[in-house]
């Protein structure tokens, strides 16, 4: 039988029992996020008066005897309900606490975020960027998500080290092996559908960002098809943006899984790695899938993923 532990270390206090943990982390979202629901009172004490924003928070879950560091941050907000809910976000808390100093930069992107976030380890891609301004405004996250939505960049952390590149190219995930979900095994409550390539409606708008700050926009795949935007940079000609255009167009019409799927705390997974997924009632419906999403649970009720999948992988 498999057993619970935690441990969670939030300010001076470690509870190794609590009420519920959600975690919630995507490669769509500056910030991984985390609840945490415990008793009112500990050790005699009022726990939201004992609490406070900018608290450091470690959680670690697992099955005995093994744990794993499955988030850290700071605390964000704390709600005394009849439960104490305190709230918390990964490193991008501090960066939103932060203002940044106004500058007109010309450089390599990895110089920019290097003033941006001093003391950060940082892995980006080789980009160049021409007076991109940073106006003092807002803070520094928010000049975060500006670069990300301006060309199209995963941005987030994992524990202290910032990642800012083309999406599913992080070295730490791609790095790690196959999570394998076996929809007759380890899988609870499988969300899928499948489909077929025929089936699938796409459009594809492609951008290339040269060195000058300039774009280039090229469209293909179907009229009426759902819109997929894609970020490339330095590629100088229509017709080099239009062949990537239309590779990344054959890569998303795949047939495969599309969905999520809700599975026990074991195996370990994390958004960018990939979910081999086995279904053994119909062998030719089996794939590779990056995973874009988990959402953990962890409780009363038991321990759980719910793993959202993402486009086809090799």
């Amino acid at each position: 039988m498999l057993i619970l532990q935690c441990k969670i270390n939030i300010g001076k206090y470690v509870f190794n029992h609590v009420n519920l943990v959600t975690i919630d982390s995507s490669r769509a979202n500056l910030s991984d996020t985390a609840v945490i629901k415990l008793p009112q009172k500990y050790a005699g004490k009022y726990l939201a008066s004992e609490i406070n924003t900018g608290d450091a928070v470690e959680i670690y879950l697992g099955y005995k005897p093994e744990m794993k560091l499955e988030f850290t941050g700071y605390v964000s907000e704390v709600n005394p309900n009849i439960q104490v809910e305190i709230k918390c976000e990964d490193s991008m808390y501090k960066l939103k606490q932060t203002k940044p100093t106004p500058l007109n930069y010309t450089g390599d992107l990895k110089g920019l975020l290097t003033r941006l976030v001093p003391g950060s380890t940082i892995e980006v891609p080789d980009m160049k960027l021409t007076n991109f301004k940073v106006d003092g405004k807002g803070s520094v996250a928010y000049v975060l998500q500006k670069l990300k939505e301006g060309f199209g960049l995963d941005i987030y952390f994992r524990g202290t080290t910032l990642f800012a590149g083309l999406p599913l190219t992080d070295s730490k995930a791609i790095a790690d092996p196959h999570v394998v979900y076996n929809l007759e095994k380890n899988v609870i409550n499988p969300q899928l559908n499948f489909r077929k390539e025929a089936d699938v409606k796409l459009k594809v708008k492609a951008i290339s960002i040269l060195p000058n700050n300039t774009r280039l926009e090229v469209e293909t795949g179907d009229a009426d098809g759902a819109l997929r935007t894609l970020h490339f940079y330095n590629l100088t000609t229509t017709a080099e943006l239009m062949v990537q255009a239309e590779q990344t167009l054959k890569s998303l019409k795949y047939e495969g899984f599309e969905g999520s799927l809700m599975a026990f705390g074991a195996p370990y997974c994390e958004h960018g790695q990939i979910a081999s997924i086995v279904d053994p009632r119909f062998d030719s419906r089996k794939g590779n899938h990056y995973i874009d999403r988990v959402v953990v649970s962890f409780g009363e009720q038991g321990f759980r993923r719910r793993v959202f999948l993402g486009r086809r992988a090799s």
